[in-house]
């Protein structure tokens, strides 16, 4: 199980000693926030949001894991891989904020091969 370090982080977050401060912070009751924090329940993914909005986390992070954890063994992998997947989603930029020199001028290079080509002809 993944999902009991996100209710840690949480607890370290906030301060949290208790089961009874961290099912209020939760808003479940306090055998469910046990469970959640040993490992025993997966939350739903009601939950899943409130936690990844506490954490400051993407969502689909903690929904992911928490499907994760509630799968057949033999199906985690595939989890994980998706996991893995969205994380790298996350962190590519939609557009680059800067070209890399080399790329820059390997491009201005093949512009000036493609002209010296074309005065060729």
């Amino acid at each position: 199980m993944d999902f009991p370090k996100y209710i840690e982080q949480i607890k370290k977050a906030y301060g949290i000693t208790n089961d009874y401060a961290l099912a209020k912070k939760l808003k479940v009751s306090q055998p469910e926030a046990n469970w959640f924090r040993r490992g025993k329940k997966v939350p739903n993914a009601t939950i899943c949001i409130r936690i990844a909005n506490l954490l400051k986390k993407n969502p689909v992070e903690l929904l992911i894991v928490a499907q994760k954890d509630r799968a057949a063994p033999e199906e985690r992998s595939h989890w994980a891989m998706a996991l893995s997947a969205v994380d790298v989603m996350m962190h590519v930029p939609e557009r680059p904020r800067y070209i890399p020199q080399k790329v820059e001028a390997i491009g201005q290079e093949l512009r000036q091969l493609e002209s010296q080509m074309l005065s060729y002809e």
